[in-house]
C-alpha cells in the first residue's frame, strides 16, 4: 500500500475539536473505557495540553495530545486514529512526531495503554518502549491500565535541544538541571502509606526511583482526569534527606526543589 501523504498541525479550530471528540467518543478504546463526547471534548480542550491534528489530502485521519508542562512533561496522553485508516502506518507517525517534540525537552516519553488494547501495546513496544507501572481494575473491571516510557537518558546532564540551560520552560521550571554529587533520598510518612500502596512507609530510598514509581502512579491517575500538582513528591507526605540541586546539604524533612531531581 502507498504511503499516505499526510500533514500534522496543532488544533486551532473548534470545529476540528468536537470533529476530533466525536472520532475519540466513537471509537476504541475510548468506548470500552465509557468516555462521552463531552469528557472527550473536555480533555480535547483543556489549554494545559497540545493537541495535533493528523490530516490527509481530503480527510482528518487522527489526532494527538500531548502534555509539556507541569510534573508531567512528555506524556503522551492521547493517540487516536479514524477507524478506517488503522493500520496503515499513522499511529507510527503520531508517535514518532510527539517524541520529536519531547524529545528536544525532555529525555523521557511516557504513555498509557489498556490491557484490552494489545495491538497498541505491541506498537510502542515495537518502537522501544518498556513498561515501568501497572494498576489492575483502575478504569474497567478485569483490565488494566498500562504505563510506559521510551529514554534518550537520565535527566542529569540532559541539554534540552530547543533552549539554553537556565532558560524558563513551559511550567517555569529552568531547562538545565544541575545534580549534586550526593544521593538525595526520600521516604514515605506511615500516615500517607494508603495513598502509595507500592511504597515502603518509614524506608529511605533513593528520591529518583521514589519519584518514579510515584509518577508512574500520577500518570496512570492522569487517565480520569485526576487533579494534578507541579511536584512529583508531595512534602506532606515524604521526608527528604541529602543535597539538593545545587549541591549543598538539605536536612530531613525537606521539600523537593523540582521534579527533575526528585
Amino acid at each position: 500500500m502507498a504511503a499516505l501523504n499526510c500533514s500534522i498541525t496543532r488544533l486551532n479550530h473548534e470545529a476540528d475539536a468536537q470533529h476530533c471528540a466525536r472520532l475519540m467518543a466513537s471509537s476504541e478504546p475510548w468506548l470500552t473505557l465509557g468516555r462521552t463526547y463531552e469528557a472527550c471534548l473536555a480533555i480535547i480542550q483543556d489549554p494545559t495540553r497540545e493537541v495535533y491534528l493528523l490530516e490527509t489530502e481530503t480527510e482528518l485521519a487522527g489526532f494527538l495530545i500531548v502534555c509539556m508542562t507541569g510534573a508531567f512533561v512528555g506524556y503522551i496522553q492521547t493517540i487516536c486514529i479514524d477507524p478506517i485508516r488503522r493500520g496503515q502506518g499513522l499511529g507510527t507517525r503520531l508517535v514518532e512526531f510527539a517524541e520529536r517534540r519531547i524529545l528536544a525537552e525532555s529525555p523521557n516519553v511516557f504513555l498509557c495503554v489498556s490491557s484490552f488494547n494489545p495491538d497498541a501495546r505491541r506498537l510502542y513496544e515495537r518502537l522501544g518502549y518498556r513498561v515501568i507501572g501497572e494498576l489492575s481494575d483502575y478504569l474497567v473491571q478485569g483490565h488494566s491500565e498500562i504505563l510506559l516510557r521510551k529514554t534518550s537518558g537520565p535527566l542529569s546532564g540532559f541539554r534540552p535541544r530547543a533552549s539554553e540551560v537556565g532558560h524558563s520552560s513551559g511550567d517555569g521550571a529552568p531547562s538545565g538541571l544541575k545534580v549534586g554529587s550526593g544521593m538525595r533520598e526520600a521516604r514515605l510518612r506511615p500516615e500517607f502509606a494508603d495513598l502509595y500502596p507500592t511504597l515502603t512507609p518509614g524506608q529511605w530510598e533513593p528520591a529518583a526511583r521514589v519519584a518514579e514509581v510515584v509518577l508512574a502512579r500520577l500518570l496512570l491517575l492522569e487517565i480520569s482526569e485526576a487533579p494534578l500538582h507541579d511536584r512529583v513528591l508531595n512534602e506532606e507526605h515524604f521526608e527528604f534527606r541529602g543535597e539538593t540541586p545545587d549541591g549543598a546539604p538539605r536536612p530531613t524533612r525537606s521539600r523537593v526543589a523540582d521534579e527533575g531531581d526528585a
